[in-house]
């Protein structure tokens, strides 16, 4: 192994079905996992109002647009009508060495696999009716939205080498340590 070669990082991209309890997971694990430098978390673009829990920056479509153009995101991605990114420091984290922790979707998983060399695949599960139930308190979609949102989320399979399922349908907290222990292995 050549010393003169830069370190690389791993992104850690958390997934699954709207519902599933990412964020819930996600700001857990930063919890968890706060003080230590080697270990960031993504904050993604989005183009929707701010609100719900989410770690995000929001921003308008024209905005969003305007950060595709300039190369200015790692990732971006559609999803239910909205534009969702990964900022380009993401780059520089993985080239410093460090763990970056960033909520993605399903449907970019062929791209940043083709474009991240060291991937890790979190997989957050749980069952039909408790994802529902979650999208009805978090109040953001319609009856119509969260039925399509459950037949989405039956339709995408994960799966690979890179794919580590957790279960998030129990206490919160047991999956996140899940999660915590994932990211420091």
């Amino acid at each position: 192994m050549n010393d003169s070669a830069p370190p690389r990082g791993t992104l850690v991209l958390v997934v699954g079905p709207s519902g599933a309890g990412k964020d819930t997971l996600l700001n857990l694990a930063k919890e968890n996992l706060a003080g230590d430098e080697h270990f960031r978390f993504v904050r993604r673009v989005i183009t929707r109002p701010a609100g719900g829990g989410e770690n995000s920056g929001f921003a308008t479509e024209e905005t969003f647009q305007r950060l595709v153009e300039d190369g200015l995101l790692a990732l971006h991605w559609q999803a239910h009508g909205l534009s969702y990114g990964l900022p380009i420091i993401v780059d520089e984290w993985l080239a410093n060495g460090d763990v970056v922790v960033a909520n993605g979707s399903r449907a970019i998983l062929p791209e940043a696999r083709r474009r991240f060399s060291r991937l890790t695949i979190v997989n957050v599960v749980a069952p039909p009716d408790l994802i529902a139930g979650r999208l009805r308190t978090r109040g953001r979609e319609a009856a119509d939205d969260i039925g399509r949102r459950l037949k989405r989320g039956e339709e995408i399979e994960v799966d690979g080498a890179d794919v580590v399922t957790i279960d998030n349908s129990g206490p919160p907290h047991a999956a996140a340590e899940q999660l915590v222990r994932l990211i420091r292995s």
